[in-house]
């Protein structure tokens, strides 16, 4: 029966052991944030991420806390331990946050060719000093499938 019981709680202590290995692993060691986003970071108890301020202070974060709130609304880069029952580091983690950027597509795609059904209108301006599409009422996100009651399925 004491057998029984040790293998028992040997079985339990190593399902235990697994799962905060698990845990430490799926912990990231870099982190890029957008401005004004947030991250969301799952650990188990007695798993802490602590953030590096100054050297002599720091702020901890609870299991589960939001990090991204205390990295902070401005861009650069922050430091975070990763502390086992806050006593053993385990690991780094750098946030990195990032201004916010507009992403603009421009020039040819190389090597590949996309056929769509439609255009999409990504955006408008003037080409020799006329603007066409005010007239035909078109918008950015617009999908054109038909010019003149022929099918369009590309931009060449």
């Amino acid at each position: 029966m004491k057998h029984r019981m040790k293998k028992i709680i040997f079985f339990i202590a190593l399902v235990i052991l697994y799962a905060y290995i698990c845990a430490l692993l799926n912990i990231p060691n870099r982190v890029i944030l957008m401005q004004g986003e947030t991250l969301q970071m799952k650990t188990l108890l007695g798993i802490s991420i602590t953030k590096n301020l100054t050297q002599d202070s720091q702020e901890t974060i609870s299991a589960s806390s939001p990090i991204g709130n205390s990295v902070g609304k401005e861009p650069g880069s922050y430091q975070f331990e990763v502390k086992l029952f806050d006593k053993i580091k385990v690991k780094d983690i750098s946030v990195h946050v990032l201004d916010e950027m507009e992403v603009v597509p421009v020039g040819r795609a190389i090597g590949m060719k996309l056929y769509t059904e439609g255009v999409l209108v990504v955006g408008k301006s003037e080409i020799s000093g006329k603007t066409s599409y005010e007239e035909a009422d078109i918008e950015e996100g617009d999908l054109i499938t038909k010019i003149n009651h022929e099918d369009v399925t590309c931009k060449i």
